[in-house]
Order: structure tokens, then C-alpha cells, then sequence
């Protein structure tokens, strides 16, 4: 510093500039800086004397340095108190923690399953779709045989084998259906005559597909009955 008329005073040595504090949350900025390096308020109005203001503190757990209010002790981030020192147990837990937290995926495994998942959905519909179709075809022709040799006849055979000494060997692929479960045809209310060469006939009969479980006798089954025309 030097007046008009005197000669220059020299600096005294290791004097640093004092830090520019903020006039919001009282952060210790450079004497050149024209806002805050912590909340961004412009450095150039001073605040109100008297007036509490919010303080920088760092929490011993989790490090994050957050403002806080006149005796706020508790981390916004991590709700640990700074009134009581952080225990080995606290911190294992907050690092397993924010080491689960900080697990990212990377673009390019986004966009395989932007690709990758709609594909599988529509495949699982179609195959979906497909083995219903096919279920419903099987069961559709078998019906077809047992009805022809229940107009033949005067009523529904016992079993398929009866089926097939009077009409053939019906294709084997038809008693399995789109899941690869086998197709079943049982017989009920038995006929008191039979047919003229003594074949035992039925007024009813059902034919079941046990559906995309496998197990017969619930809601997803695709079922046929055969009853006599009235």
C-alpha cells in the first residue's frame, strides 16, 4: 500500500488475502470470487446484521457438506446426528448402501432391452396364439370322428380304440396338444342297448385338453362335450 508523498510500505510476507464469506450460507469463498462456489449467490450484497444464516457442514458418515440452519445437527442426506460420532456398524451399512446406489447400467445394455424385450413379448404372444390354434384344431377333429361314428352308430364309442376298428387309426399328432400334453376322451351314461354287433355305446362323452398347465380339471382346459341331439 502507498500514500502520495511517502514512500511504498512493503507487504508484510505470508499475509494471504482473507476469504470472501458469503452473505447466504456463510461459505468461505476467494477474495476475487463474484458468487458463491457452494449456493451460487452473487457475492456483492451483504446480509442483514443479526440475521441467522444457514452454514456448510460435512457429515461424518455419508461426507455430503450441505447447508444447515442455527443448531440443525441431523444430515439432510444420510439422516445421521453429528452430535453422536458415526459407529463402524453405521458405516458398513451407508457403504453396502451407496455402493448399491451407484451401480449404473450402461446405454448400450438399454438399448439391447429396448430391442430385446418387446421382441420376446411379441414371439411369446404369437407362440401363445399358436399353440391355442392348434389345441383348438386337434380337438376340433377328433370331434368330427367321434360324432360321424356317433351317427353311425346311435351313440359315442367307449374309447378311441372302438373308433378305430369301425372308421381306422385316427393321425397320432392329434392327441397331443400345442403345450405337447396329451388329449383324453372318456365316455359317460352308457346306452342299456348296444350297437348289433354288441359294441357298448354312450349318450355323452367329453374330450380335454388339460391346457397350458398340464393339469386337468381347471379353468384353462379346452373341453368338448358330445351330447345326443334332442
Amino acid at each position: 500500500m502507498s500514500v502520495p508523498g511517502l514512500p511504498p510500505v512493503p507487504e508484510l510476507a505470508g499475509t494471504a488475502p482473507a476469504a470472501r464469506p458469503c452473505g447466504s450460507c456463510g461459505w468461505p469463498n476467494a477474495p476475487n470470487a463474484a458468487a458463491c462456489e457452494f449456493c451460487r449467490a452473487p457475492l456483492g450484497k451483504e446480509p442483514p446484521r443479526g440475521a441467522p444464516r444457514p452454514r456448510p457442514a460435512t457429515c461424518p458418515l455419508c461426507a455430503a457438506t450441505t447447508l444447515r440452519g442455527p443448531g440443525v445437527t441431523t444430515c439432510p442426506e444420510c439422516g445421521h446426528d453429528s452430535k453422536t460420532p458415526p459407529s463402524a456398524a453405521a458405516r458398513a451399512t451407508w457403504g453396502a448402501r451407496n455402493a448399491a446406489s451407484s451401480v449404473r447400467i450402461p446405454g448400450w445394455v438399454w438399448a439391447i432391452l429396448l430391442l430385446v424385450v418387446p421382441a420376446l413379448v411379441s414371439f411369446t404372444i404369437f407362440f401363445r396364439a399358436q399353440r391355442k390354434a392348434t389345441t383348438a384344431d386337434h380337438v376340433r377333429q377328433l370331434k368330427k370322428i367321434v360324432e360321424i361314428f356317433g351317427v353311425e352308430n346311435g351313440g359315442f364309442p367307449a374309447d378311441f380304440a372302438t373308433v378305430e376298428r369301425r372308421l381306422g387309426p385316427a393321425p397320432k399328432y392329434l392327441f397331443t396338444d400345442g403345450w405337447e400334453n396329451p388329449i383324453t376322451y372318456s365316455a359317460r351314461k352308457p346306452r342299456p342297448y348296444p350297437a348289433e354287433d354288441g359294441t357298448p355305446l354312450f349318450d355323452e362323452c367329453e374330450i380335454r385338453s388339460p391346457g397350458p398347465n398340464g393339469k386337468p380339471g381347471d379353468e384353462d382346459d379346452v373341453v368338448w362335450t358330445g351330447k345326443p341331439e334332442p
